[in-house]
């Protein structure tokens, strides 16, 4: 077997080092496109949370509108109606356990409204229902849970 020549030998390292470094090459080749498909997924991703951000943001404030809206549909019917029947409509809301409900609807009646309904309150059980309603409505409700949830809601 005949040996081969320093050239030869020399040739056969040139080309096993160029095949190197072409695959090197390759290499970060094939890396930096991997990291700019990892850039085009993370701006994608803070995109789509944006647009979900603020899709729900939106959906919130529609929602808040519809509530309000409602409620203050709600307290018109119920000023509008004789005192007896806004007594018996805030007994239903009493029996179904809507409490804080009626006492909201309850306390933004005009004062004059207020006092001719609360009238309607007379049998004992009533009576207590009624001192409850109050007892909430000195103690601040509803605003006052709404800034204690929003307080604790900011501590979290």
């Amino acid at each position: 077997m005949p040996q081969p020549s320093l050239r030869d030998l020399a040739e056969a390292r040139a080309l096993k080092s160029r095949a190197l470094e072409l695959r090197e090459q390759e290499l970060r080749n094939q890396l930096n496109l991997i990291r700019l498909e990892q850039n085009k997924l993370i701006a994608e991703a803070d995109r789509y949370q944006r647009v979900q951000t603020d899709f729900e943001q939106r959906l919130n404030n529609l929602r808040e509108g519809a509530l309000a809206t409602n409620f203050e549909n709600a307290r018109l019917i119920l000023e509008n109606m004789k005192p007896r029947q806004a007594k018996e409509q805030i007994q239903l809301m009493l029996d179904e356990g809507e409490m804080k409900q009626a006492v909201v609807l309850l306390s933004a009646m005009p004062v004059e409204k207020r006092a001719k309904v609360v009238a309607e309150f007379k049998t004992e059980k009533e009576s207590e229902e009624l001192a409850e309603m109050l007892r909430l409505i000195r103690a601040g409700e509803p605003e006052v849970t709404l800034i204690d949830e929003t307080q604790r809601n900011l501590t979290e």
